[in-house]
């Protein structure tokens, strides 16, 4: 399972990182320093040893426990032996048994040269052994064991401030989500609340600022679509209104006659179900409708024998299978999604066979693809609207393709009222 990504454990395990590193760097460099500042120490008593110690060739002194020779081979046996000779001057070699950092040491070994004023050379040694440990030993706790209890207490003190920091701060951003997150027409006038923080007081005013901006314009679009819409309706319906009257009263019209006044007629219907459209995809989708009972199989003949005018000049054979019936439903809107089902079905066919079949609150319509198809009334918006409507209303709506068909398959869902079977 795959861990959703957290700002505070981002934020957690990015300190806790940092703090380690920068806690094994801080105990590296006071190490570092502290054995830098015994080997300074420790060349330093070798030098003042070389100054104040008369020696020649066989013939080595000590002083404080430092051996001093002109020679190296003057050395005492044990450090020639965990020792190389020294070549540059003042360069302090080493060998200490064990971990200094984790025990106490076992022997150790130390040796330097020494260039005196007059040019002469000395060799310094030191000896550390075991044995020679006083039989005493200080009541001490173990350096070591400090260090790490110190770590783990500084450690836990760290996590502690910055958990508490963090939840300061992560609480007005929660509330932030929580107030965006509730925002409505009505909230979104209001003044957003004080998050303690400046940036989030700020993030929440271009919050608002922008969902008023969206706000706002959706509204005009809205409301010049409606307008539009409605101020359509009486110019389309004088349109449709003279077109059927010039009809009657120009029975012997001549065939051109005719061709313009069917495009006239075509255009005003399109031009209603354009307007119809409009009004519907900027409709609330929270806004319920009332159902009614509906009879599917009546208005799915009635909708192919109005749209039947976009066959005309094809070679389209239409097959209606129905199956009577009533049903609770929205009559608007389903009158609306199989208008452009069927529109669609009917434009998009040059020639062949569309079979639409209703069977329940099943509508499968059918019909063969077509690279040529009859653009002139045709609008872009009938199935973006059929599947708005389709996801409000939480219908079904299935379209596939196969063998240079087109079926496109949408089910009604809603309590029965009466059906029986009819072919």
């Amino acid at each position: 399972m795959k861990i959703r990504e957290s700002i505070h454990r981002r934020v957690v395990a990015t300190v806790i990182v940092l703090a380690t590193l920068m806690g094994l760097s801080l105990t590296w460099l006071s190490g570092k320093a502290f054995f830098d500042g015994m080997d300074t120490i420790m060349v330093g008593s070798m030098i003042e040893a070389a100054h104040s110690t008369e020696v020649a060739d066989g013939r080595p002194s000590s002083l404080m426990n430092f051996h001093v020779a002109s020679r190296w081979q003057d050395m005492p046996e044990p450090i020639q032996r965990h020792l190389d000779q020294p070549i540059e001057p003042l360069e302090l070699l080493i060998n200490v048994d064990g971990l200094p950092l984790l025990e106490d040491p076992g022997d150790g070994y130390f040796a330097t040269m020494v260039i005196l004023a007059d040019g002469s050379t000395r060799y310094v040694s030191r000896e550390f052994h075991e044995y020679d440990k006083p039989n005493y030993e200080m009541k001490r706790i173990d350096p070591l064991l400090i260090t790490i209890v110190s770590a783990i207490i500084i450690l836990v003190l760290f996590m502690t401030l910055m958990k508490l920091s963090l939840k300061r701060v992560a609480q007005p951003v929660e509330r932030l989500g929580q107030w965006a997150a509730s925002l409505d027409q009505q909230s979104i006038q209001h003044e957003p609340p004080d998050f303690q923080f400046m940036e989030l007081n700020r993030l929440a005013g271009l919050i608002r600022t922008s969902l008023t901006t969206i706000h706002q314009n959706v509204e005009r679009k809205r409301e010049f679509l409606q307008n539009a819409s409605h101020e359509l309706r009486t110019p389309i319906s004088v349109l449709r209104t003279s077109s059927s009257l010039l009809r009657k009263i120009s029975p012997d019209a001549t065939p051109k006659q005719s061709a313009v006044l069917e495009r006239i007629e075509r255009a005003s219907i399109t031009m209603s179900d354009l307007t119809h459209t409009l009004l519907w995809l900027e409709r609330e989708s929270t806004e319920a409708l009332p159902c009614a009972d509906l009879a599917l199989d009546r208005l799915i003949q009635q909708l192919a024998d109005e749209l039947a005018y976009l066959l005309k000049g094809k070679q389209v054979d239409v097959q209606l299978t129905t199956q009577s019936g009533t049903w609770k439903l929205p009559e608007t809107v389903c009158r609306i999604i199989i208008t452009n089902l069927i529109r669609n079905a009917f434009q998009h066919t040059a020639s062949g066979q569309i079979w639409i079949v209703q069977h329940g609150l099943d509508v499968t319509i059918t019909n063969p693809d077509s690279e040529v198809y009859d653009k002139e009334l045709g609008f872009g918006l009938g199935l973006k609207l059929v599947d708005r409507l389709v996801e409000q209303y939480g219908w079904q709506c299935d379209r596939t393709e196969a063998n240079q068909l087109h079926r496109t398959q949408i089910r009604f869902t809603g309590p029965i009222t009466t059906a029986d079977s009819a072919g």
